[in-house]
């Protein structure tokens, strides 16, 4: 959707990320309290992500508390009027003083861990930005950023199964449309699910069919795929082609700068 507007009345975009990632240009982050400071005072200096209270200067706006069937009671708190203390670097390098930018400060704490296995309940805190005028969804916040672990496994599966990144490829639109390729093989795979076996390996526990995993369903993929008339023309030879024609002059493809991130 980058090259027209969002539509209205889609379900809303929460892009996920961790206090390692360049937070401030994300909706949903880690942030740790001693990470931010007030709207009208100097930066704070928090405990951490092990805090019991909010941030010095912060203005609560809204809480809620809900019911989940892994994590028990939840309680999240919000607070507004507050923005990350920013340095002139990265992004704005060279810049004499950073840009303020401002959001929410989030407060998720839950009854109990889904598998404890001794290890220590801490308290989660996010750090939410958007548009002027627009509020988080507390219900929302804190079960996207649970699920940035899907996503992360997701992107390495499409890239070390499916071949996201295998092909060199030179164009910006020859990488838009492969891609589109893969986004819809892996679609594929998910909506195959409940026609697929599981096919495990040996070390591998049993899963039940309606939680087979894309990489399971593809080993069983060839005889699903059997199941379903052809909807694709034969596919073409494999023969090499004739090759460039004799005297042909064409100067060296065009180069295209690496894109490195910013220290």
């Amino acid at each position: 959707m980058t090259r027209s507007r969002w539509p209205m009345g889609w379900p809303q975009i929460v892009p996920s990320c961790s206090c390692g990632s360049k937070a401030t240009g994300c909706s949903t982050a880690t942030r740790h309290p001693g990470h931010l400071a007030s709207g009208a005072g100097p930066g704070i200096t928090g405990p951490g992500s092990t805090a019991r209270s909010a941030p010095p200067g912060a203005r609560r706006a809204t809480q809620l508390t809900t019911c989940d069937r892994a994590y028990g009671t939840v309680r999240v708190a919000a607070w507004t009027g507050l923005h990350p203390m920013l340095a002139a670097r990265g992004r704005w390098a060279g810049q004499s003083q950073a840009p303020i930018v401002r959001g929410w400060v989030i407060r998720a704490d839950v009854e109990h861990l889904p598998r404890p296995l001794g290890r220590v309940k801490k308290i989660l805190w996010l750090w939410w930005s958007g548009p002027p005028g627009m509020t988080p969804d507390l219900g929302l916040c804190w079960r996207a950023y649970l699920h940035r672990f899907d996503i992360e496994h997701a992107i390495k599966f499409q890239k070390s199964v499916l071949g996201w990144v295998t092909p060199a490829l030179r164009h910006p639109e020859q990488a838009d449309r492969w891609t589109a390729v893969i986004l819809a093989a892996s679609a594929q795979l998910v909506l195959t699910r409940p026609l697929a076996t599981d096919q495990r390996l040996p070390w591998e526990r049993p899963r039940h069919p309606a939680r087979l995993t894309p990489g399971r369903v593809r080993r069983d993929f060839c005889r699903v795929r059997a199941l379903f008339p052809p909807v694709a023309n034969p596919r073409k030879s494999c023969a090499a082609g004739p090759g460039r024609p004799t005297g042909s002059t064409s100067g060296p493809a065009q180069r295209y700068p690496v894109i490195k991130k910013a220290a």
